[in-house]
């Protein structure tokens, strides 16, 4: 959302990815500032993963340029990494975007047989053609950039209120508190007055 902001630019050059814009890089703990390492190591845990893991968001396609093919969620309700991961081992391209297979903005007119290191057997081609018809609704618009929504969200837009809130509420039973019993301890009112 916020592309030119200060804080954007800062985090980008410090910890962005090479690969991809949005995506950052976790994999030298040791130049990471001690903040950011606290970041970083609270977003592995199983609980956050949970409402902010890659599944967690969705591409909605534009130019196709900021979305990776075959790793990014946009097509279907599976990465077609996952869909399709013996047409990907045979990929001669691995990590390409969205606009580099495309042709004229669509993907009616692919060559697949450029696309893999081998030609396909019967049961690859009809793999193939599973992806083609997940991939003919997707047209390319040259005008507007890939936008990523945040699917626990129904505006799209990932907000630590609702974050927080999805934190707070996960698998937890609502907590009845007993005022009435801490009233009746048999304690002095100082420390009555603590609990």
């Amino acid at each position: 959302m916020e592309k030119n902001a200060l804080w954007r630019r800062v985090i980008k050059s410090k910890y962005g990815s090479s690969r991809q814009e949005w995506r950052l890089n976790t994999s030298r703990p040791k130049e990471m500032s001690v903040t950011w390492w606290g970041i970083v190591e609270n977003s592995k845990r199983t609980k956050v993963t949970k409402w902010t893991g890659l599944n967690s968001y969705r591409w909605v396609i534009g130019n196709g340029k900021s979305v990776l093919f075959r790793e990014d969620l946009w097509c279907g309700d599976k990465t077609l990494k996952e869909e399709f991961p013996r047409l990907f081992r045979l990929a001669l391209k691995k990590n390409c975007f969205v606009k580099d297979v495309a042709r004229n903005n669509n993907f009616e007119e692919v060559h697949w047989e450029s696309v893999f290191s081998r030609k396909l057997l019967d049961r690859e081609k009809c793999m193939v053609e599973k992806l083609n018809f997940l991939m003919s609704s997707v047209v390319l618009n040259e005008e507007v950039e890939d936008r990523i929504n945040w699917i626990h969200e129904s505006g799209g837009i990932f907000l630590v209120k609702k974050l927080s809130y999805l934190l707070a509420h996960d698998g937890m039973k609502a907590i009845e508190f007993q005022f009435d019993r801490i009233r009746k301890l048999k304690v002095p009112s100082r420390a009555r007055s603590f609990l």
